[in-house]
């Protein structure tokens, strides 16, 4: 239970590897077993005010599909992943620097 505690506090999104040893460290039951079924369909989890939400993981979306989408497709995921990569907040505080 310390494990799952420490990585809640770490980690504000659980995209590609991040999001399976999530749900490893979870005690099995039905919250595990619903929460594994949407993340193996390719979405993660985010966190945003205090609580995790449900978004599309754009890793997980690249590495299984990033040969087979167009180009266009293909640069709008990267754009998607680097996006949810860097947050716009951190707390209730916006986080974009002065020099962007």
């Amino acid at each position: 239970m310390r494990q799952i505690k420490v990585l809640l506090k770490e980690h504000i999104l659980f995209f590609g590897k991040d999001k399976h040893t999530l749900i490893e460290l979870m005690e099995k039951g039905d919250i595990r077993n619903d929460i594994e079924q949407y993340l193996n369909q390719g979405l993660g989890l985010y966190n945003a005010e205090g609580s995790y939400y449900y978004g599309l993981d754009t890793l997980t979306i690249l590495s299984s599909m990033g040969l087979v989408v167009s180009e266009d497709m293909h640069a709008y995921l990267n754009i998607m992943d680097k996006e949810a990569k860097d947050h716009l907040t951190v707390e209730e505080y916006l986080a974009v620097s002065l020099k962007n």
